[in-house]
């Protein structure tokens, strides 16, 4: 719908607007307030009046429901799409690392201070079955935890060993083609514990 059209329409509502209706604002400014072309202060003020008056509100949201049907204007510029998913995984990670970190108070977790720890597999796609979590050795005794997360940070899997490799029990169920995350707690002989940075594997 062309922009003459819609405010021939809006206009049509309030063509036969009953009377006593003096302190009610003109269909242009609720046209205003829809459109969101006036300055905040006045924007605010005549929604407070729509939302608190029975004869108005009726009337924005029936305008509303015709502005929404136009078609929403084209960017200039659009992500492409496997940028787009890159961010997104990106953002995931570090919402997930953050919630590793808050599950263990003053633990690192940072690259670099993780006793050489690093994570090997799965990454990526890991189709091999079973699926086996394998790192490198700490420098010095230690002992690991492996943590197995979904995206938002819910907890799938986890086990604390001695050793740098852990195979997911069978009675772990993944669903194929969801995207999860792991990572390792390192739990030092002093008493020290940090935390890898979690990779993200899609069974």
């Amino acid at each position: 719908m062309k922009d003459s059209e819609l405010r021939a329409a809006y206009h049509e509502l309030f063509r036969e607007r009953p009377a006593g209706r003096e302190a009610c604002p003109s269909p242009e400014r609720i046209v205003a307030l829809i459109e969101r072309t006036t300055l905040e202060e006045e924007r605010l003020a005549t929604l407070d009046h729509v939302m608190g008056c029975p004869a108005c509100k009726p009337d924005f949201d029936l305008m509303r429901t015709i502005a929404e049907g136009r078609p929403a204007p084209r960017r200039r510029t659009a992500m492409p799409l496997a940028a787009a998913a890159a961010v997104l995984l990106l953002v995931s990670g570090v919402l997930l690392f953050s919630v590793l970190r808050a599950r263990t108070p003053g633990a690192a977790g940072v690259r670099g201070e993780t006793n050489g720890v690093e994570l090997i597999s799965p990454r990526g796609d890991a189709h091999d079955r079973p699926i086996t979590f394998t790192w490198r050795k700490a420098a010095g005794q230690a002992r690991y935890a492996l943590e197995v997360f979904t995206p938002a940070g819910g907890a799938v899997y986890s086990k604390e060993v001695n050793d740098t490799s852990v195979v997911l029990p069978s009675t772990v169920s993944l669903q194929a083609g969801t995207t999860y995350h792991w990572g390792v707690l390192v739990r030092m002989s002093d008493g020290s514990a940090v935390r890898t940075p979690p990779i993200a594997f899609t069974p």
